[in-house]
This record gives C-alpha cells, sequence and structure tokens, in this order.
C-alpha cells in the first residue's frame, strides 16, 4: 500500500505544501480505516470489503489528483467536496454507515475545506457532512429513526468527531495566521535587500566618484570634474536634472545639465 501510495504521488513542485501534507494524510488515513474495516467487520464477505475497499481508493486517487491542480480554484474545490460527500456516503451505507471506520476517513473533507475554503464556505462543508452523517443514520437504522436516541447511542463517536473538527478548525486558522505572518517577512525581506542592494550601489558610485574627483583635481581639471561629478549625481539620485552654483567670482556661477545636454563650462 505504501509503495503504491509513492508511486501515485503527482509532482508537487510548484504547488502548495498544504496540498502535498493533505495528500499524504489522504492515503494514510485511507490505509488505516481500510485495515480496521478488513480485520473487524465479520459480518460483511471478503469480496465485498475489497470491492468498497477498491473504490475508496479509485477515488482517493482522482479526487488526490483533481484537489491538487484545483489548489487555488476555490470554485472547483467546492464542487470537489460536494462531490467526495456524495461518494463518501455511497459507500459509507454498505460499509456500516456511521460505524464504519470509513466515517474517520471523511475528516479529509474537513480538512480540505479548512485550508484552501473561507470561514463561511468551510461551515457550509462541515454542516453538509453532519447532515449526510444524520441521513446515513437515518437509512442504516433497523428501528424507526430517533435522532435523540442516535445521539445517545453514539455519543462517544459524536462528541469525539466533534472535538476532532474544532481541532482542525484551530489549526488551520493558525496555519493561515502563520502563513499571513510569513508572505510579510518575505515582503520585509525583499524590501530589505533591495534597499541594501540600493545602498550598496550607492557606496560604490561615491567611492568611484571620489577617487577620480580626486585624480582630475591633482590634475587641476575643473571641468572634469564638474562633469563626472554630475554624471555621478544622476546615476545615484536618478534624476535628469543637476546643477552647479560655483561661489567664486566667476561670472558662469550656475551650471545645469538637463537630459544629458552639459553647456560649455568657462572656467575661470
Amino acid at each position: 500500500m505504501l509503495s503504491t501510495i509513492r508511486r501515485k504521488m503527482p509532482n508537487f513542485k510548484g504547488h502548495l505544501e498544504e496540498s502535498k501534507i493533505l495528500f499524504i494524510y489522504r492515503y494514510l488515513s485511507l490505509l488505516i480505516t481500510s485495515i480496521f474495516y478488513f480485520l473487524t467487520n465479520d459480518l460483511h464477505p471478503i469480496s465485498k470489503k475489497l470491492f468498497i475497499i477498491g473504490c475508496l481508493t479509485i477515488s482517493a486517487t482522482i479526487l488526490s489528483y483533481l484537489y491538487t491542480i484545483n489548489e487555488k480554484a476555490n470554485k472547483n474545490i467546492k464542487i470537489l467536496l460536494l462531490v467526495e460527500i456524495v461518494g463518501n456516503s455511497i459507500l459509507l451505507i454498505p460499509s456500516g454507515g456511521i460505524k464504519s471506520p470509513f466515517i474517520w476517513y471523511t475528516l479529509n473533507i474537513i480538512l480540505i475545506s479548512s485550508v484552501f475554503l473561507k470561514k463561511r464556505d468551510c461551515w457550509i462543508i462541515i454542516w453538509l457532512q453532519v447532515l449526510t452523517a444524520i441521513l446515513i443514520g437515518y437509512f442504516k437504522s433497523d428501528s424507526p429513526f430517533n435522532l435523540l436516541g442516535l445521539l445517545k447511542d453514539e455519543s462517544n463517536l459524536i462528541l469525539s468527531y466533534i472535538m476532532i473538527i474544532i481541532a482542525i478548525r484551530i489549526w488551520s486558522m493558525f496555519v493561515k495566521k502563520t502563513k499571513e505572518k510569513s508572505m510579510e517577512i518575505e515582503e520585509m525581506n525583499r524590501q530589505l535587500k533591495q534597499a541594501n542592494g540600493m545602498i550598496i550601489e550607492s557606496m560604490d558610485h561615491i567611492s568611484a566618484l571620489y577617487q577620480s574627483i580626486n585624480i582630475l583635481n591633482n590634475q587641476g581639471n575643473k571641468d572634469g570634474s564638474i562633469r563626472l561629478l554630475f554624471q555621478y549625481i544622476k546615476n545615484i539620485t536618478g534624476t535628469n536634472l543637476v546643477f552647479y552654483y560655483d561661489v567664486s567670482d566667476n561670472l558662469d556661477k550656475v551650471i545645469i545639465d538637463q537630459n544629458n545636454y552639459l553647456p560649455t563650462l568657462k572656467i575661470a
């Protein structure tokens, strides 16, 4: 069974990590419930057991693939969940109803809806699942159906199921909040890396500018120093307009460099 699961595992590259976790849980829950059903149910012949387990395995394989490729399409996820609720109900009735071990396999529906759907849609799916379980109890009841009697007879099962649903909902909310925080941190890291890159680039420009101006000043080339200063200021700031104000007695006290046009400098 485990080797079969490994062979059937799709390529999860590029898919959500949640899809991989749900895929593994689906097959593990199918394996465990199938073993319990096969070993503990003495009322059904082996052929019937194998048929039900085979049907569940086929549906699990198809649904796992469909859930994976539709993980970002909420509308398709809702349709698949409704299909799975109906399919599981059809297989639960002949396998023992709510007393069947496969009732725990239906927790896959709760998990998937909690992970992929919004709060309102998730609770709609949960209530549909609960209503379906009540209907299964109705069809499997040998005596006149009594909801209070069902709650009394199966109180431990129902209580366990409810507590697990609550635990799944709390877990899913925690996962979603953690994921949101993780995305915020990733965005902050991206911005910090971008800012760090800009700072390093600016420092490189400033260092190169300092070295170049130092060389030109030593050579007495004031014209070249101003032009070089304009060039680096535009590179660092990203502006197309730079001006230079000369505090000396030079007549050309203001020099403007705009759109890569620099007038001929008159340096006294």
